[in-house]
């Protein structure tokens, strides 16, 4: 039975028997799926469920990208990157998966609203941004059928544009979350599979692809990201594109592709009310939107890196920078004289009432990148306090929603002997958590996630022996049943009973896997007359 978008409000569904998750409203429908506000009877709070279209859920290769896209947000391990908790399959046989419900608005909504945004705002969106896509640029561990072992592979998003980057608002500003890695390149497919995401042809945004990605080169790498953010950047700053196509009626998609591939950007600072925007930062925004990939700034940690570099504002005339130049003169005279009078302790003194407040306010990231920036080549100890008091907090928020990897890098990072002791606490307490979930998930059928999951816990935890002992049975028991599960269904097609009971009784305790063979097991004991399996090897 299959369900129209209407049809599905008011009705329950889930995976095999659990009929977990209430549908109550469509929030969202594009080309593949649909997204639902969905209630999770099981623990009482609302998610958003995304089902693959009816049509499309007898495509195969549909449904292998649409399971991809499940894979890549449970492997990219990021605050930055929308948190994916369930999926499965409905009775009528239709894939969907379960995240977090967003409240808040997509990148594309705000700049309808406001034309431009400051460069203060567009610094951190673009910093949250490429956060997010650092670890997957970085590689994941994800399946691949060609190997069919758990590999660690770059992932290409694609398609960023701003209607897939989502912003929460937060005491702190807007939180971005990254959607939609559906059509991403896995960069072990390069020499093994060149086809585009998911067809022979282009997939993606016109008006924010990378010429390579139009031209279908199957050597896409991060930089065409790069180059996806760039154009983003440039509409934030700007509110039009460097072609001068937004505002034009009769542009198409081959117009963006002619454009992207041979026609030359206008400079940023050409366009109308740009004058406070930093040389700097445009000579970034350029750099990321040239055609040539070699050109482009290579990495997100270098855009970010370059990002954090540039001014809030720009030094407009001579008079301002005269200014400067004295507040520069200024301080290195304020500096001799801390060294010689000990103002050097009233400057320590003063940001750590800045580092007090944030932690009070329960400001932990804020804390931790001002502390990251202050001009020390090493902080004084009050200061590195405070940083370890915010690292350790803000870790125990990351934890505690799930993103275990960046609570590690937080937790590994305190340094005072008298906290690092907690931080050895939260690091165990997250470990047990991870293998906890892990061997739920094995036992749902869902091995390979449980070990991506078991391989973030550091060697310093008192689980990670433990750990490598359940990742490898986890692996050897998942591989075992999908080794005897096509050979049990061919015996029970060929009514070959005794093979069947030999294959079964030998069979790993996966409880999702003992659930599907059951029946065919039972019809076999039946057909031999025996009240139960025998030990393995009889």
């Amino acid at each position: 039975m299959s369900h129209g978008s209407n049809d599905l409000i008011g009705q329950s569904i889930g995976s095999g028997n659990s009929q977990r998750y209430l549908i109550e409203e469509l929030i969202g429908s594009g080309g593949t799926g649909e997204v639902y506000v969905a209630l999770d009877k099981q623990l009482g709070k609302r998610v958003a469920l995304k089902l693959l279209r009816t049509h499309l859920s007898h495509d195969s290769k549909m449904r292998r990208y649409f399971e991809r896209e499940v894979s890549l947000c449970t492997a990219i391990k990021s605050e930055h990157v929308v948190m994916v908790t369930d999926f499965g399959i409905t009775e009528a046989g239709q894939p969907f998966y379960v995240m977090e419900l967003l409240k808040g608005y997509t990148l594309r909504q705000l700049l309808k609203q406001k034309g431009q945004l400051s460069v203060e705002e567009t610094k951190k969106l673009a910093i949250q941004i490429c956060d997010g896509l650092e670890q997957a640029h970085r590689g994941v561990n994800v399946w691949s059928e060609q190997t069919q072992a758990t590999e660690l592979v770059q992932v290409i998003h694609c398609d960023l544009k701003p209607d897939n980057i989502f912003l929460v608002p937060t005491v702190f500003g807007d939180l971005v979350k990254i959607l939609d890695f559906g059509i991403a390149k896995l960069r072990f497919q390069e020499e093994k599979d060149n086809s585009a995401p998911i067809s022979g042809g282009f997939w993606g945004t016109c008006r924010y692809a990378a010429p390579e990605q139009l031209e279908e080169n199957p050597s896409i790498d991060e930089r065409a990201d790069i180059y996806s953010l760039g154009m983003m950047l440039y509409e934030m700053l700007t509110g039009t594109d460097p072609f001068g196509l937004s505002h034009s009626e009769d542009t198409t998609i081959m117009t963006w592709a002619i454009a992207h591939t041979t026609k030359p950007p206008i400079p940023l600072k050409r366009q109308p009310h740009t004058d406070h925007i930093p040389k700097e930062l445009e000579t970034i925004v350029m750099r990321c939107i040239e055609k040539d990939p070699d050109k482009r700034i290579p990495s997100v940690v270098d855009l970010k890196a370059a990002l954090f570099a540039v001014p809030d504002r720009p030094l407009r005339t001579t008079r301002q920078r005269f200014k400067v130049v004295g507040l520069i003169a200024g301080t290195a005279a304020v500096s001799f004289l801390a060294a010689v009078t000990g103002l050097y302790w009233w400057d320590v003194r003063k940001h750590s009432q800045v580092l007090a407040k944030f932690w009070r306010e329960f400001r932990y990231e804020e804390c931790v990148n001002y502390s990251a920036n202050l001009p020390y080549k090493s902080l004084p100890s009050p200061l590195r306090r405070w940083q370890n008091r915010c690292l350790l907090e803000w870790a125990g928020e990351l934890g505690g929603s799930g993103l275990f990897q960046e609570a590690f890098d937080k937790l590994l990072r305190v340094t005072i002997p008298d906290l690092q002791g907690e931080a050895r606490s939260r690091i165990d307490l997250f470990a047990a958590e991870i293998l906890r979930q892990g061997e739920r998930s094995f036992q749902e059928g869902k091995g390979e996630l449980a070990i991506v999951d078991a391989k973030v816990i550091p060697a310093v935890s008192a689980h990670y022996q433990e750990a490598q002992i359940l990742i490898a049975k986890w692996q050897r028991e998942t591989d075992r049943a999908l080794e005897l599960l096509p050979q049990i269904k061919t015996a029970y097609r060929q009514q070959n009973w005794s093979r069947l009971i030999e294959l079964a009784s030998c069979f790993p305790a996966i409880e999702h896997w003992q659930q599907e063979i059951k029946p065919l097991v039972k019809t076999a004991l039946q057909n031999l007359g025996l009240a139960k399996l025998p030990p393995c090897g009889q």
